[in-house]
């Protein structure tokens, strides 16, 4: 946390996924995927020094994540 900058805020991640494989025939299969990511809060509480005075950033990051993915094997 005492690192945390305004360019990745996010914080630790829960990641929950399931997928599948289909097989349509002795060619043909099909795959699929879901992910979902959670993602903690992040808090961002900065003050940097800068030639022309200080700049002080408070911020709270929120935030998850959705994949869906399909896939398709053909053998030949």
């Amino acid at each position: 946390d005492a690192y945390r900058s305004t360019s990745t805020p996010d914080g630790d991640r829960t990641w929950l996924a399931t997928g599948f494989s289909k097989e349509m025939n002795e060619a043909l299969t099909i795959d699929g995927a879901l992910t979902y990511i959670l993602v903690d809060d992040g808090i961002v509480d900065k003050s940097t020094v800068k030639s022309f005075g200080t700049i002080n950033t408070k911020a709270k990051a929120e935030g998850s994540v959705g994949i869906v993915s399909l896939g398709f094997r053909y053998k030949f």
